[in-house]
């Protein structure tokens, strides 16, 4: 075969895992903090915009799709060429 390479792997049993009856019952017996204060967290669809309009493009972008410019502050536009007399 000329140009290419067949790999070969070994493919083993899985070993059977043991289970440790001090470790397991630790984890389990182990409670979360209830009590804990949480706050809810909500979405803030003004400061995550610019992330969201991004990502927009992104995808827009991927699927070959037309993006139009970015909008930011521009300069004012500028002035009519001044038409010379002459």
């Amino acid at each position: 075969m000329d140009g290419f390479f067949v790999a070969k792997f070994k493919v083993e049993r899985r070993a059977k895992q043991v289970r440790r009856e001090g470790e397991d019952a630790e984890k389990e017996a182990a409670p979360m903090e209830v009590d804990a204060v949480q706050q809810d967290v909500k979405f803030d669809e003004e400061e995550d915009k610019p992330y969201l309009e991004e990502a927009k493009r992104r995808r827009m972008k991927a699927k070959g799709l037309r993006v139009p410019p970015r909008n930011r502050e521009r300069a004012p536009p500028a002035k009519a060429a001044v038409k010379a007399s002459a």
